[in-house]
């Protein structure tokens, strides 16, 4: 299947790029380097981090555990990287997650052990916790075509179908 091209202006962080090993600044002959292959470059490295950490995430997280986590972070400037300062996923998803509960039920509303929940998500690798934001801000992106208690929203492969369907269109 053919990528669709589309043009979009993007002002890149040049400095993420250089950890991630690309750089996009002018050479010493004043030419750019390409930023298109760098950028992508890293959204894909990124997304197959992701996708794995999802596919392992299937076993430690229920429907419920996953509808908890969106609803805790609904409305977090953090989700959509709004914030000027990155924050570690996990050290923005568990904190939501025990205010819920102990503001507003979080808990009983989901009928989940919030407190072991927590125990799990801390048990959790760095790319886990990619994965959980990268599937909540899908969600909240969707909400309108999503159905809570229908869909594995959580899942990439999710995502990839729903992607696929909108290019078809």
């Amino acid at each position: 299947m053919p990528t669709e091209r589309k043009r979009v202006a993007l002002l890149p962080d040049v400095e993420a790029l250089a950890i991630a090993g690309y750089d996009i600044t002018p050479d010493d002959e004043g030419r750019w380097n390409e930023p298109t292959t760098a950028i992508n470059g890293a959204c894909r490295r990124y997304a197959m981090l992701v996708e794995q950490a999802g596919r392992e995430l299937a076993s430690v997280l229920s429907r419920a555990e996953w509808n908890a986590i969106a609803d805790v972070m609904n409305g977090s400037a953090d989700l959509m990287d709004y914030s000027e300062t990155p924050m570690v996923a996990l050290q923005m998803i568990v904190p939501n997650l025990q205010d819920g509960d102990a503001l507003e039920g979080t808990g009983k509303k989901w009928k989940i052990d919030v407190a072991d929940v927590v125990r799990r998500l801390q048990s959790l690798t760095p790319a886990h916790g990619e994965a959980i934001l990268a599937a909540v801000r899908w969600f909240w992106s969707h909400s309108a075509a999503i159905y809570h208690s229908k869909h594995q929203w959580w899942h990439p492969e999710f995502r990839r179908k729903a992607i696929r369907a909108t290019n078809a269109e």
